[in-house]
Parts: structure tokens; C-alpha cells; sequence
């Protein structure tokens, strides 16, 4: 699902906005031949390269992505270990949009990948995940932090103490967690509610038609007696 909706996006950009891109996808090393099956099976039309190899292939792969390259691509597809490694390489381009999957693994701003990711030039940034983090708020600002550094800054005014560390909390106008979390004003549940949607089942209940319920008894066999 996660990985169909990001490739309807590239679509989307690519034929009702003419923007090709070039835009970095990061994934975990497992699912790099799936992305490429599925890039090629629902948008054939955007030329994706598969960045990952030794260091010979990974020097081609370099040369095929070449401004001169032709067709020029739109997209380049490789794993975290790859960008690190690779670093330097990666922030020789502008993206348009740097896309990590399986985002959780940068959840600790201060991990290998979470650094080198935030030194890539793009424009937009998208992060991927389906692992819950509403549990810890550090690794959900780490999150945050690193898709708008301008408003989750690490030198904002608001500090909280979470798991025995301080935590910036730039939009609470000087309050911490605890007392958003308790009073919060109108216009922090405003800010709060443009970056942090959920959806409750009781907001949806009466849109969905009530189930069914069927008893079927049945006897107890044998060895239940």
C-alpha cells in the first residue's frame, strides 16, 4: 500500500506536473527488487535505476547516471547502507524529492544514516513507515525534525524532558509536553494538527454498515464431555 501510494505520487508528478524528478528513494536492502518490480509493473513510464552493487558496479551505475545520460532518469533506487557509503556521490544532486522507507530507522537524529540523509540537497522530503512511534515523542520529533528541520529546529525555545533527555518543542510557544499534552491552547492544537493526523474508528462508524452477527452452536465432541 505504502509503496503504491508513493509511486502514484512520482506518477502524479510526472504526468499532470511535468516534473521528472530526479528523486532519491531509500529503502532497506530486502525490498530493492520490489520497488523496481513495482515501479516497472504500475508506472513503466518512469525510468528508475537500481543504485546498489560492489564497487565496480556501483562505478557504472555512477556513469549511467551521468547528466549526459540518456534517457535521463527519474529516480534512483538503493538501500541505507548504500548512502552511506556513497554519500558523497548522492549530495552531487538536487533532488526533488528524498523518499526513505521503513522510515523508524531514523528515529536517533544522531544514528549514521539519519545524519547523512539530512545533508541531501532536495526540495521536498517523504518518510515511510508503518511502525507505530506515538509511544516515544523523541523519535517522533526525530521524525519531524527531519522533514521540517525550520519548524522541529533543535535550537527552539521549548525544551521537555522525555526519557531523561530534552526535547525541543519549537510551535509550544515556551511550554513543554506535559503542558500542551494537559492545556493545550487553540492555536497549538491548530500548528499540532497540520503535522500529526489520526484517524479514530469512532469518527468513521456510522459511514460503515453494522455487522453481522451469526451464533452457530455446536455440540462438544467426546473428549470435551
Amino acid at each position: 500500500g505504502k509503496t503504491l501510494q508513493t509511486i502514484s505520487l512520482l506518477a502524479y508528478l510526472r504526468e499532470f506536473r511535468k516534473i521528472r524528478g530526479p528523486h532519491l528513494i531509500i529503502v532497506p536492502k530486502s525490498t530493492l527488487g520490489n520497488w523496481m518490480n513495482e515501479i516497472k509493473r504500475f508506472c513503466p513510464a518512469i525510468h528508475a535505476v537500481r543504485f546498489h552493487g560492489n564497487a565496480e558496479q556501483r562505478e557504472a551505475t555512477k556513469a549511467a547516471l551521468s547528466p549526459a545520460s540518456k534517457p535521463p532518469f527519474d529516480a534512483v533506487v538503493t538501500s541505507y547502507e548504500m548512502v552511506i557509503k556513497e554519500k558523497a556521490f548522492f549530495r552531487r544532486y538536487h533532488w526533488r524529492y528524498v523518499i526513505i522507507d521503513e522510515a523508524h530507522r531514523i528515529k536517533n537524529e544522531n544514528s549514521v544514516l539519519s545524519r547523512v540523509v539530512r545533508l541531501m540537497k532536495t526540495d521536498y522530503r517523504l518518510l515511510i513507515t508503518g511502525t507505530p512511534l506515538q509511544n516515544n515523542l523523541h523519535e517522533l520529533w526525530a521524525l519531524l525534525n527531519f522533514l521540517l528541520p525550520e519548524v522541529f529546529s533543535s535550537g527552539a525555545c521549548g525544551t521537555c524532558c522525555v526519557d531523561g533527555r530534552k526535547m525541543p518543542i519549537p510551535w509550544a510557544g515556551g511550554l513543554c509536553w506535559c503542558c500542551v499534552a494537559g492545556q493545550p491552547s487553540p492555536i497549538h492544537l491548530a500548528i499540532a494538527s497540520l503535522h500529526l493526523l489520526r484517524n479514530w474508528a469512532g469518527a468513521h462508524v456510522h459511514e460503515r454498515p453494522r455487522r453481522p452477527r451469526l451464533i452457530v452452536p455446536t455440540p462438544r465432541i467426546a473428549a470435551e464431555r
